[in-house]
């Protein structure tokens, strides 16, 4: 009787431990259709053909699903139904060579940053994953960057408090980073430093700054950016991305004040001068 139990005891153990042994395959494979190697979750990838592309809602790359056997070798057959699944953008439909290879077309958003890409067979998700980055596109539009640059007022021949700033985007408002501002007087004389600047990554170039000119008055400065006829649609010679900022130029006050002329004049009691007194103030 004890050795009918003890039997009894150690099929179910055998049973226990073949369950347990089935559950920890299923955790790195994925069952494909018929017999043969199973996909491991842990050893199939997923790659992007570009790590870039425009961030324009058109611009494309294709993704590879490459499934692989517990060996790392490929499966070499269909492993079934592929899933793939972007962050950002679009992925269109999954197309299955059945030789263990899927591939899909990822499009771009409008919005620049990193789109990551999965992929899952049989509802488990492959370790592996691609990235690709959604690049802001040509520059195409530049505004302002501080409010403060623009309609300053400072005394002649001195320095604008706010040098002035301005922002770079593409054709979607992505922020252009790498664009080469130029920043030249344009009236009212005066002069800057730093007249050539690169956009940082948030699309901003600023001068390094801008003293106005020695008369009173309006003076202006020019931020231009040279877009390449490449980057417009239907162009055929390149075209300048302009801005101009104002600052007013006003006297200072007075330092000195001189005869300029009518100075140790006679003349009869009663009657006027031959010349008018006049001062000079500087």
């Amino acid at each position: 009787m004890f050795r009918r139990i003890e039997n009894k005891i150690s099929r179910q153990s055998v049973a226990v431990l073949a369950t347990l042994l089935a559950f920890s395959l299923s955790c790195d494979s994925a069952s494909g259709p018929g017999t043969g190697p199973v996909a491991s979750v842990q050893l199939s990838t997923v790659t992007a053909a570009s790590s870039s592309i425009v961030a324009d809602g058109k611009s494309t790359t294709q993704i590879t699903v490459a499934l692989k056997d517990e060996t790392g070798a490929s499966l070499g057959k269909s492993g079934g139904i592929v899933s793939v699944s972007t962050s950002r953008g679009t992925v269109g439909p999954v197309s299955d060579a059945n030789n263990g290879t899927y591939t899909a077309t990822l499009t771009s958003a409008t919005a620049a940053g990193a789109a990551v890409i999965n992929a899952s067979i049989a509802g488990s998700t492959l370790s592996s994953s691609a990235t690709v980055n959604f690049a802001a596109g040509p520059a195409a539009a530049i505004t302002v960057a501080n409010s403060a640059s623009n309609g300053q007022t400072a005394v002649v021949g001195t320095t604008v408090a706010n040098p002035p700033s301005v922002k770079i985007a593409d054709a979607n408002g992505n922020p252009v980073a790498g664009a080469t501002v130029v920043f030249a007087v344009a009236g009212g004389g005066g002069s800057v430093t730093g007249g050539s600047q690169t956009t940082n990554s948030e699309g901003v170039a600023t001068v390094g700054s801008w003293r106005l000119g020695n008369v009173a008055g309006p003076n202006t400065v020019t931020a231009t950016v040279a877009v390449p006829a490449a980057a417009l649609s239907g162009a055929s010679a390149a075209a300048d991305l302009v801005i101009t900022f104002t600052a007013t130029a006003t006297p200072g006050s007075a330092g000195s004040i001189s005869i300029n002329g009518g100075d140790a004049q006679t003349a009869v009691a009663g009657s006027a001068v031959a010349i008018a007194p006049s001062v000079k103030v500087t």
